[in-house]
């Protein structure tokens, strides 16, 4: 797992040992509509070489993590048998308390075991 970093932007990067499909880009559209976010935008190569993700949703007038403004934009890209994906979420104008990093890291988390279990389609 990537060094995970703090401020108004949490980035985190990995690499999945799944082969880059559409039902991985499904999945990982999937969890961030579960957590309500709203897609704005996904777009995946016709080789299967690389896709994104954009979504977003929440408001800035919450303390709450959970609830608060995400912008979310996701990179994948093709290895062969894995994919290296890349994640940047925006929280404009958030200052994170460490129960939000904790929360933070724990959504990260999540989402790289549900890719990961992409391989188990």
């Amino acid at each position: 797992m990537g060094k995970i970093k703090f401020g108004a932007t949490v980035s985190d990067g990995n690499i999945i040992p799944v082969k880059l499909s559409n039902q991985v880009v499904e999945k990982a559209t999937n969890f961030w509509r579960e957590r309500g976010l709203t897609i704005r935008q996904v777009g995946l190569d016709e080789g299967l070489q690389q896709a994104t993700i954009t979504a977003e949703g929440g408001t800035i007038w919450t303390t709450d993590f959970d609830k608060y403004m995400k912008r979310v934009r996701v990179s994948m890209t093709s290895l062969a048998e894995k994919v290296q994906v890349t994640v940047f979420m925006e929280l404009p104008g958030a200052i994170l308390s460490a129960k939000d990093k904790e929360k933070a890291s724990r959504l990260m988390e999540a989402f790289w075991d549900t890719l990961s279990k992409a391989s188990s389609i």
